[in-house]
C-alpha cells in the first residue's frame, strides 16, 4: 500500500506539473497573440493616416514639416509606406537579406528613395536586432547608390497647387515624420515583446 501511495503521489505531482506547464504555455501564446494584434492595430492606424493625407493634401496642414524636394512631396510619404512594409516582412522573416538588398538597390536608384533616406535615414527607428540590421542594410545600399552616380529614376518637377501654396513653410514634411512615428510605435511594441520573451 505504501509503495502504491508513493507511486500515485509521484504520478500526481508529474501530472500537476504538466498541467501547470500547459497553463503557462497557453498564457504565453495568448500574450503573444495580443501583442501581435496590438502591433497590427497601430500599423493600420499609421497606414490610414498616411493614406488620408496622400488622398487629400489639405491634411498636411495638421502635420508640420515639408520635404525639401521640387517634386510632389506625396512621393516621399509613399516611399515611407514602402520601407515600412519591407521592415515588417524583414522582421517576421518573409524577406531575407539578399531580397532586401535587391529591393533597396532599386529603391535607391530613384531620386525619391535617395531623398527620403537622406532626410530621414538617421532618424529611422531601430528597436531590436532585426530592425537594426534592416537600417544597416539600407544605409549600406544608400551609400553604394550615391557613390554609383546620379539617380536613374527622377520624378517630374512639382507645380504647386492652390492647396500647396496655402500651406505654411514646413507643413508637408509631416507626412514623412508621421509615418516614422507610426513605425517607431510598431517597433517599440515589437521590441517590448522580444524583451518580455
Amino acid at each position: 500500500m505504501g509503495d502504491a501511495g508513493q507511486a500515485y503521489g509521484a504520478t500526481s505531482a508529474v501530472l500537476s506539473g504538466l498541467a501547470l506547464l500547459g497553463v503557462a504555455v497557453s498564457l504565453v501564446i495568448q500574450q503573444r497573440q495580443h501583442r501581435m494584434t496590438e502591433e497590427q492595430t497601430v500599423r493600420q492606424r499609421h497606414f490610414d493616416l498616411v493614406r488620408l493625407t496622400l488622398d487629400n493634401m489639405k491634411f498636411l496642414n495638421s502635420w508640420g514639416f515639408v520635404p525639401q524636394v521640387d517634386y510632389d512631396p506625396a512621393l516621399i510619404g509613399f516611399s515611407n509606406l514602402v520601407l515600412t512594409y519591407w521592415l515588417m516582412l524583414f522582421r517576421i522573416g518573409h524577406m531575407d537579406e539578399e531580397m532586401l538588398r535587391t529591393n533597396a538597390r532599386g529603391f535607391f536608384a530613384g531620386q525619391v528613395g535617395r531623398d527620403h533616406w537622406r532626410q530621414d535615414g538617421e532618424s529611422w527607428p531601430a528597436i531590436g536586432e532585426r530592425d537594426k540590421k534592416f537600417v544597416e542594410i539600407l544605409n549600406e545600399e544608400y551609400h553604394r547608390a550615391m557613390e554609383s552616380g546620379p539617380a536613374t529614376v527622377v520624378p517630374p518637377k512639382h507645380h504647386a497647387t492652390e492647396i500647396d501654396r496655402r500651406l505654411p513653410a514646413g507643413a508637408r514634411q509631416a507626412l514623412v515624420y508621421g509615418a516614422v512615428i507610426g513605425t517607431a510605435v510598431g517597433g517599440y511594441l515589437a521590441g517590448r515583446s522580444r524583451r518580455r520573451n
